[in-house]
């Protein structure tokens, strides 16, 4: 028996196959006791974006006393695109230091936005990453996605991409934009 206080700290340092992850032994451990995966995995997140590259990362469970606390650390990985430029197709890496998330047997009463809970698995006492991590790519994505800062895009008349060749349509003057006299008066 262990005293009040007392961290339980059991690592099982082993690599996931999938993002979801079994947490029936950890939740009969006593509160505070870790579990500990590295993961190196090509998973479906959605059509939000395209995995270039797996993911990769280390992922620490640990029992709580109503809950799961899950702790993703170093996650790394490499997203494809469409330049939001010149429309062409890049590939943009996505370094993420720590993710931090609770897992709960059931909704929280107390809990004021209920969006972001996520729900252990009842039926098979499992917890899934895969939204946690689609979430958090999504969030370190880029605003406006461009394959580098010297992208000069297309031309918005012709559409020539003007990163190879430099077209001759005529450029905007202060007459083609009427609210430009305003930077006059500052």
């Amino acid at each position: 028996p262990a005293s009040r206080g007392v961290l339980f700290l059991v690592i099982f340092t082993q690599m996931a196959k999938e993002l979801t992850f079994p947490i029936s032994d950890l939740l009969r451990k006593p509160m505070g006791t870790k579990e500990e995966f590295f993961i190196d995995i090509k998973p479906d997140l959605g059509d939000d974006f395209t995995l270039k590259s797996s993911i990769k990362g280390r992922v620490v469970f640990m029992a709580m006393h109503d809950e799961i606390h899950v702790e993703v650390h170093d996650l790394e990985t490499s997203i494809s695109g469409n330049c939001g430029k010149c429309l062409k197709k890049y590939s943009q890496k996505i370094e993420i230091p720590l993710i931090e998330r609770e897992f709960f047997p059931a909704i929280p009463k107390i809990l004021g936005d209920q969006e972001d809970v996520f729900l252990i698995n009842k039926k098979d006492m499992t917890v899934d990453l895969s939204e946690v991590l689609r979430q958090e790519i999504l969030l370190h994505f880029p605003l406006i996605p461009v394959c580098s800062k010297s992208c000069k895009g297309l031309c918005p008349k012709c559409g020539i991409d003007l990163n190879k060749k430099t077209c001759e349509c005529k450029k905007e003057t202060t007459a083609d934009k009427p609210l430009a006299i305003l930077k006059q008066f500052k």
